[in-house]
């Protein structure tokens, strides 16, 4: 992410000396998702409300045809995400919303594969399982049907993880381990961390405390 701020900050100076509002809107999407994962919530914040601020379908959705993704419905499945970890509850509920409203209007598949994606990352922040579960369940149906594997084993690890809290802790560790097995096989090391955490949350709710604290 070191790296790809410096690209980010050099398609910001494109952008803008082009004149190009539309990569202008990437590079704060691509800035404000580095600054997400590097820790750095503020300056994150300040580029992901910038590009939902930005953003005019209208407009911007030609760019999916190039980046593959909505960056209206990116920036704001971000955006919900962060404004969480700052404390701002209500604003992150309607980003991610707004995230999942926009890319069905859409019609955008991989979009709302990625809106999903986040959704249920979000809610098991909220620690709602409930919803957790029916996006997680969402992203991989939709994600079998469209070859998206990488949102297909996204779905699955979250969608493990809320099972965890509804009485089935046991086929909730099995998912989530298939899952990250899953994952490193797409050669991602991305979050690895984070989805051993959930399943040692699994484990804990399955009494396999030894098995908790190892992972």
């Amino acid at each position: 992410h070191h790296e790809a701020v410096a690209f980010g900050e050099k398609m910001m100076e494109l952008g803008r000396a082009e004149g190009d509002l539309s990569w202008e809107l990437e590079a704060h999407f691509s800035l404000g998702l580095s600054f997400f994962f590097m820790g750095r919530l503020r300056p994150a914040r300040e580029h992901l409300e910038r590009a939902v601020a930005i953003y005019d379908p209208e407009k911007h959705h030609a760019n999916a045809f190039q980046t593959i993704q909505d960056v209206g419905v990116t920036s704001r499945s971000v955006a919900a995400l962060c404004l969480w970890h700052l404390g701002e509850t209500e604003l992150a509920l309607e980003r991610s919303r707004q995230a999942l409203e926009l890319a069905d209007t859409l019609a955008h598949p991989f979009s709302k594969a990625y809106a999903l994606g986040c959704a249920a990352w979000f809610h098991l922040y909220l620690r709602d399982t409930k919803t957790a579960l029916a996006r997680a369940r969402e992203a991989v149906l939709l994600s079998v049907e469209q070859g998206f594997l990488w949102w297909q084993v996204w779905g699955t690890i979250l969608g493990g993880r809320a099972l965890a809290d509804t009485g089935t802790p046991a086929v909730s560790v099995a998912q989530i381990k298939g899952g990250i097995d899953g994952w490193r096989m797409t050669g991602s090391g991305f979050t690895i961390p984070y989805f051993l955490a959930l399943q040692a949350e699994a484990c804990r709710a399955d009494g396999r405390t030894d098995e908790a604290l190892a992972l």
